[in-house]
């Protein structure tokens, strides 16, 4: 019933439209980012001025929302979702394990068998910024800390199909949704700085949800509703590479 009341006319992307790698490439320029903070390497530290995280998710915002109006019925699109993120998923989290274990030996893991099989649930469900204490050693103390954005990812996936049906009868829904979430993002520290379980406050834990990150995803949805017009500008687009390039350049200077 929610798949049939929730559709609204789909918008078709070429299948060329270069979003994924898009995708890729604000992935890529995360971890860039956290190895050159980790590693003390001023020299390429202007990738910070060009924050992936934002992007990411408004790309992500596009496209999930995008696959949802798209799909046939909501068991193809959580179908699509689950193949489109658990495999690789497993796979970095089978990779963390070998990391753990190589640090610190197969006979440490064996006798910690529960937080290791602990740890590998939440890495694979909705647990990504759980990080146990036995692996504070490894590292910067995290296995892998970008995946946090993991877990707001597959919360968007579980709330776009109420915001579709939502959106028959509240007109505007998103705009109104964009607003509440950027406004929790700005304040949220000072009005949810309420400490909680393990020495985190509210607005920590709200920072793994969509209410905080709703806003980038909420843009990127409104892409999507206004492609058609969008699409005009897009061979314009190019344009846009020289201030860039001057941009990294004057970037790259300061950093130096």
């Amino acid at each position: 019933m929610l798949a049939k009341l929730s559709r609204t006319k789909p918008t078709r992307f070429q299948k060329l439209n270069n979003l994924d790698w898009l995708r890729l490439l604000f992935a890529l320029q995360v971890a860039v980012a956290h190895s050159v903070s980790h590693l003390e390497q001023k020299s390429i530290g202007f990738l910070d001025n060009f924050p992936g995280v934002p992007a990411f998710f408004f790309v992500s915002g596009l496209l999930i929302y995008a696959s949802y109006q798209n799909c046939n019925n909501i068991g193809d699109y959580a179908r699509n979702r689950a193949m489109r993120l658990l495999p690789a998923l497993v796979v970095v989290t089978f990779f963390g394990v070998f990391l753990a274990i190589s640090a610190n030996s197969l006979e440490y893991a064996e006798q910690n068998y529960k937080t290791y099989f602990i740890w590998f649930f939440a890495q694979i469900t909705l647990g990504q910024a759980y990080n146990p204490e036995l692996f504070r050693n490894i590292g910067v103390g995290v296995i892998n800390g970008s995946l946090w954005t993991i877990t707001t990812e597959i919360l968007f996936y579980i709330f776009v199909p109420f915001i579709s049906y939502a959106e028959k009868f509240i007109r505007g829904l998103i705009y109104y949704l964009l607003v509440i979430s950027f406004t929790v993002y700005a304040f949220g520290n000072s009005i949810f700085g309420v400490k909680l379980a393990l020495g985190k406050t509210l607005f920590e834990f709200l920072g793994l949800t969509p209410i905080v990150w709703g806003w980038m995803f909420a843009f990127g949805i409104i892409a999507y509703k206004k492609f058609d017009f969008i699409a005009q500008f897009l061979p314009y687009f190019k344009y846009a590479a020289i201030p860039l390039i001057e941009l990294l350049f004057l970037a790259k200077m300061k950093a130096l």
